[in-house]
């Protein structure tokens, strides 16, 4: 019996160890993998606010509404709830996990050419000393606030294949792909300006889903917009509510549902389709652009770079031959032979086993203001926001904590030169910072050291991490070791009970 006891312990501790929570931009069904958020929203943005409710176009506005972490195994999980508008507003993300590190951002001793397409540079290379850490100069954080590592993800409509390999006009034999991508990328704070800067990656779908988005006017959903799919139209016409007919997801089939299947005959819906980027702010369409196929070897939470690109993507070149879809240029190296990479490829590579997750379906939380008074009120509900950017990144990326790890996020434009009002951590419950705190055409004017409470989040690590990854078993061993308990519970069932040591 103490032996069965005992089974069920190790059981138990095998059903811990391999938990984690879905990579889903979610905190549905993973509550208690979180825990409690480590911060609440007290401010109403000054990014306007997100009304749509499609996962991928929200409809405009950014904000922070709550910030989950936790550790688990060998992995920090975030999940920062809120929105982030699809026009290229970064959500900026230091994390303090090891001794030294920053407290002031001095652009000219950390790295260049992080997110370095940020600011309309289709070529980098064009002036290699800009970047997001040159744009953020000055930039001191709380006290006792040192940055490690910094991330940054941001959204919007992107292309590839604009201009042909001399840099000139839109090719005609190349045309212009235009499609949605949520994006990821890193600095390594601690080594000055020799630190590792590296585009991570990108995802194609909302909830870090494996599949591109495809136009919606395959009425039949048999991968192919053709004659049956009119059949299914005429016969759905007039009917409200959820009906495949309704391309627009407007409510009703009606004759524009119609028009746009007309002016989209003759698309695939399959890999191998043409993107559609849902530009329209004002539809919550996206749930009817996942293409029914997905992208070979790649699961929810992955994300495209070109080792992807170029191994089960298809690619053959980094002129894009093979790949099974024309998104996954995006990942490649610009060619040998382009100038200024008219292609606009950005050469992703997922260096740090990062995987991630964007929900921006979220019409609750904190409300739009422009003007006084900032601080949120009867009419903000932040705690029930619960989609957002969730990310997952090994400790070892973090340079192996053994104690505390901080983290201080907060939303600003796309250029980096501009901060917002959404900050993590105890809030700001004023305007947008703008420049404020930047070296941007004068000296900052104060620190987050001046604004009362701290403007990061602190996550415990379990004692076991802590402790050193070989002091705990690895999920497959505690399993195998509760395997052979139950052969011996089965085949020597009466054997003396074993004396565990307390």
């Amino acid at each position: 019996m103490n032996r069965l006891f005992s089974l069920a312990i190790l059981l138990s501790a095998a059903s811990l160890a391999s938990a984690q929570p879905s990579m889903d931009g979610s905190l549905i069904g993973d509550e208690a993998f979180y825990g409690p958020a480590l911060s609440v929203q007290n401010t109403k943005t000054g990014y306007g606010d997100a009304q749509n409710g499609d996962p991928v176009n929200g409809g405009g506005g950014s904000e922070i509404d709550q910030v989950f972490a936790t550790v688990s195994g060998d992995r920090l999980y975030v999940l920062i709830a809120g929105n982030l508008e699809p026009n290229y507003n970064k959500l900026n993300v230091f994390i303090d996990s090891t001794a030294g590190g920053v407290n002031t951002i001095n652009g000219a001793s950390l790295p260049t050419g992080m997110d370095a397409f940020c600011c309309g540079q289709t070529d980098p290379s064009v002036d290699p000393g800009d970047g997001a850490l040159q744009r953020l100069d000055g930039l001191t954080f709380d006290a006792g606030f040192t940055a490690d590592r910094y991330l940054v993800f941001s959204n919007g409509f992107e292309n590839v294949n604009a201009r042909d390999s001399g840099g000139g006009a839109v090719d005609p034999d190349e045309p212009q792909l235009t499609f949605w991508a949520v994006n990821a990328h890193m600095a390594d704070l601690t080594q000055g300006s020799a630190g590792a800067v590296q585009g991570l990656g990108y995802q194609l779908a909302h909830r870090g889903l494996p599949n591109p988005l495809r136009t919606p006017f395959d009425y039949n959903q048999n991968g192919q917009i053709d004659a049956a799919d009119y059949t299914v139209w005429r016969d759905s016409l007039n009917d409200e509510g959820d009906s495949a007919a309704d391309g627009n997801n407007d409510g009703v089939v009606d004759q524009i549902d119609y028009d746009n299947w007309a002016n989209n005959y003759g698309k695939s819906t399959g890999l191998s389709g043409t993107a559609y980027a849902p530009q329209n702010g004002s539809e919550q369409i996206s749930e009817k652009l996942l293409s029914a196929e997905s992208f070979p070897g790649l699961n929810q939470g992955d994300l495209i770079d070109k080792n992807y690109a170029m191994g089960d993507g298809g690619c053959t070149n980094n002129e894009g031959d093979g790949c099974v879809a024309e998104e996954l240029e995006f990942a490649l190296d610009a060619a040998a032979d382009e100038v200024n990479n008219g292609s606009n490829h950005r050469g992703y590579l997922n260096t740090a086993d990062l995987r991630m997750a964007f929900d921006n379906s979220n019409t609750q939380g904190v409300a739009g203001s422009g003007s006084l008074p900032w601080a949120t009120d009867g009419a903000d509900n932040p705690a029930d926001v619960t989609t957002g950017l969730e990310f997952s990144i090994p400790l070892s990326e973090l340079g192996n904590p053994a104690g505390q790890i901080k983290l201080m996020a907060f939303i600003g434009n796309g250029s980096f030169d501009y901060m917002s009002n959404q900050f993590s951590g105890a809030g700001l419950q004023d305007a947008n910072l703008d420049q404020v705190l930047i070296n941007a055409g004068g000296p900052p004017l104060g620190s987050l050291a001046d604004i009362p409470g701290d403007q990061f989040v602190t996550i415990t690590l379990p004692s076991l991490a802590s402790a050193g990854a070989a002091a705990a078993p690895e999920p497959g061993a505690v399993i195998l070791l509760a395997a052979g308990l139950v052969t011996g519970a089965l085949t020597r069932r009466r054997a003396p009970s074993v004396a565990w040591p307390s």
